[in-house]
């Protein structure tokens, strides 16, 4: 029999055994109404919900088809699936923050240089900031007393000074929320630094090292017995 012949043999064969197991009978297995499990080649509508198996006629499991859940038991799943979405979509940003933790500082002390850096930029700011409430408080001071020296000699203040001493106060309340604004920063700059420099600990196994090198003098200054 040559080689052709045998492979047509071959896939006969094989279309021949998909064929008989395509066309197997089938038959359903479901719990009914009183708890009794019931094999039947039909399924009752009633049943297709509750959950059921699908055996052949040898009584080996095809398929198991589960039960249709509740509107609450939906609900659930659906509540489950988006904090698992959300606890996944937070560790994916936290290894993003850690790859670019990891490339932007080579060493705590080069995130201690950063933060030191940028702290004293904001106090720069304050310290500016500070001058200018110091010298807008003498305008309002001088304001005052020129609103005083007014009432003395004419019996009243113009507008324009009092016009005046109402910008003064305002510019003083203004910058005085900019100071506490730029204290602020410089607060949770430094929370944002320390929680930089841990985590770069944590990556690095910095404390795992530091414990290892005290370790070393005292094993080699130790003498034998």
């Amino acid at each position: 029999m040559s080689i052709h012949r045998l492979a047509a043999v071959a896939v006969s064969i094989f279309l021949l055994s998909f064929q008989v197991q395509a066309g197997e009978d089938r038959y359903y297995r479901y719990k009914a109404a009183n708890g009794v499990t019931v094999i039947n080649d039909v399924l009752p509508a009633e049943y297709a919900g509750k959950g059921y198996s699908i055996i052949n006629k040898d009584g080996v499991l095809i398929q198991e088809v589960p039960r249709e859940l509740t509107k609450a038991e939906i609900r659930a799943k659906e509540h489950q699936q988006k904090i698992q979405q959300q606890l996944a979509k937070e560790a994916q940003q936290q290894q993003d923050n850690d790859r670019l933790l990891l490339s932007t500082f080579s060493s705590i002390e080069d995130i201690e240089l950063t933060r030191n850096r940028v702290i004293g930029q904001l106090n720069n700011k304050i310290e500016t900031l500070v001058q200018n409430r110091i010298e807008e408080q003498r305008l309002l001071d001088k304001t005052y007393q020129d609103a005083a020296n007014m009432e003395r000699s004419l019996g009243k203040v113009s507008d324009t000074i009092q016009s005046n001493i109402k910008a003064h106060k305002h510019k003083l309340e203004e910058l005085s929320k900019l100071i506490q604004v730029r204290s602020d920063n410089v607060k949770n700059t430094e929370n944002e630094y320390q929680i930089k420099i841990d985590r770069y600990k944590f990556l690095t196994g910095w404390k795992t090292e530091m414990a290892e090198q005290k370790k070393l003098p005292s094993s080699e200054n130790s003498t034998p017995n």
